[in-house]
């Protein structure tokens, strides 16, 4: 009996595997290579995302990145928020294109020198 119960479980899941697949999800970030002290930069960054709708997290670590401010410029709908080294893009609901396009401004302190290493994740 439980044997049955396991296997029919087992199909029940694979059958509903074609509707969970929501394809290949790429991040591109695009920045320049430097960046001098006290000045800012503008860099892109660009969600091809398919058909993914529902809520989604954008999320920049600045961790070992001290001495950079990030500030929005276009948010594609989310709100955005930076604190403790994280910077945060926040959908309820993101927008149903396929590609989706976030700028923001890099600020670099005057005194900020040396290689910084900023990561992007993106989470649905």
């Amino acid at each position: 009996m439980e044997k049955a119960l396991f296997i029919s479980h087992n199909l029940v899941g694979l059958a509903m595997l074609p509707f969970l697949y929501v394809g290949n999800v790429t991040v591109e970030h695009r920045a320049p290579s430097e960046v001098e002290a006290g000045g800012s930069v503008e860099v892109t960054i660009t969600l091809n995302k398919g058909t993914i709708t529902g809520p989604a997290r954008l999320k920049l670590d600045f961790s070992d990145a001290e001495g950079l401010i990030p500030e929005d410029i276009e948010n594609a709908g989310s709100s955005f928020s930076f604190s403790e080294g994280s910077g945060l893009f926040i959908w309820y609901s993101i927008q149903a294109d396929e590609q989706v396009v976030l700028k923001y401004i890099i600020s670099t302190e005057a005194a900020a020198s040396g290689t910084k290493t900023l990561s992007v994740s993106f989470f649905y």
